[in-house]
């Protein structure tokens, strides 16, 4: 009788070392998921498209509310040529209420960009200001807006951005508006505003 109590003890003392250790170096569920992030951004930056969304996927079914990796979910979709169904997921977490200053940021910054990979730049246009209604001296938005306005060959707004960004940076370069006056000047000149245009060129060389 005494061996068999015995012999339960040590094997109730094994195990309880096993539970131990494994519960000791087994890897916490938020270390994984740091973890997967970091890979799925490596790869990213190798251009591993797939293995990346794979990465953050996992992530996601593991954890719904992680929101930075729903955002990157959204870019590798949107790098991968598929921009529409980047935009679904990166809308949804519009519905989203428990949101950081970070996180309202970079999903704003990511539905300009999907929006302008489909060509729907007056919705690209409205996402990037509304970064710039959270940060009046986000350099990413300003340069984005000029970005589209120089696309759609409105230079007057893009001067207008341009003179923003260079106040926020501190940069004192009249010549890059100089530039974009002429551009503004020569639009008006095809339009047949001879007066408008020619005050735009007197104006660059000043």
């Amino acid at each position: 009788m005494s061996n068999i109590i015995y012999t339960i003890v040590v094997l109730g003392s094994i195990v309880g070392i096993v539970v131990y250790f494994v519960v000791k170096f087994k890897p916490s569920n938020k270390t994984r998921v740091k973890d997967l992030y970091s890979e799925g951004l490596d790869m990213m930056v190798l251009g591993q498209l797939h293995s990346a969304y794979n990465c953050f996927k996992t992530i996601i079914q593991d954890d719904t509310d992680n929101i930075p990796a729903y955002l990157k979910l959204g870019q590798v979709v949107r790098e991968g040529n598929n921009p529409q169904q980047a935009l679904k997921i990166h809308k949804s977490l519009t519905l989203r209420k428990k949101l950081s200053l970070y996180e309202k940021l970079e999903l704003h910054k990511n539905l300009s960009l999907d929006y302008y990979a489909l060509n729907d730049f007056d919705k690209s246009i409205n996402e990037s200001k509304s970064i710039l209604n959270i940060d009046k001296q986000n350099e990413w938005a300003l340069e984005h807006l000029i970005k589209i306005f120089r696309k759609l060959n409105d230079w007057s707004k893009a001067t207008d951005y341009l003179i923003k960004l260079h106040k926020v940076k501190n940069i004192d370069n009249p010549n890059e508006i100089g530039k974009f006056k002429i551009q503004e000047g020569r639009k008006l000149l095809k339009l047949g505003e001879f007066h408008h245009s020619r005050e735009l060129f007197e104006e660059s060389l000043n």
